[in-house]
C-alpha cells in the first residue's frame, strides 16, 4: 500500500526509478496500459479472418489501472501501480474503464460478430440476368 510520505521524486519512487521502468514522472503513468486497449483491438482487426476470435472479442473487458498491472507481466508492475496511487485523484480518475472510446464491442454488436454469411436474406442475385 502507499505509504503517506511516499511521493513522487523520492525513494522507489525517483524520476530515475520511475524513467528506467518506463513510466512516465510527469503523469505517472506507464503506457504499457495501452496494451490491454490494443488487444482488443487487435482482435477486432482478425475476427472477419480468424472467426476463432470471436469468443475472446466477446469476452474481453475492460480493467482499471491497477487491476490491468498487477494480472500483467509487466516487470515493474507494482511500481507502476504505487507512482499512479501517488499521482493526484483528479489525475488518477481520467484513466478508467469509462474513458474507452466507443468503439469497444458491446452485446448488441455479438450478433453481427456472428455472422458466417455475409448476405442477408431476400438480396438479389446478379447472376444469370440479361442487360
Amino acid at each position: 500500500m502507499l505509504d503517506e510520505r511516499e511521493t513522487i521524486g523520492h525513494g522507489d519512487l525517483s524520476y530515475e526509478n520511475l524513467v528506467e521502468a518506463n513510466i512516465n514522472p510527469s503523469t505517472r503513468l506507464a503506457t504499457d496500459y495501452l496494451n490491454h486497449f490494443n488487444e482488443i483491438v487487435m482482435l477486432l482487426e482478425l475476427h472477419s479472418d480468424m472467426p476463432e476470435c470471436i469468443p475472446d472479442v466477446l469476452a474481453w473487458q475492460p480493467a482499471n489501472y491497477a487491476d490491468h498491472f498487477m494480472n500483467s507481466n509487466f516487470a515493474a508492475k507494482e511500481l507502476a501501480v504505487r507512482a499512479y496511487n501517488a499521482a493526484p485523484a483528479a489525475e488518477r480518475g481520467t484513466i478508467t474503464p469509462k474513458s474507452i472510446p466507443k468503439f469497444m464491442p458491446r452485446k448488441r454488436n455479438s450478433k453481427r460478430l456472428n455472422r458466417t454469411a455475409p448476405a442477408r436474406s431476400g438480396a438479389r442475385s446478379h447472376s444469370g440476368s440479361s442487360r
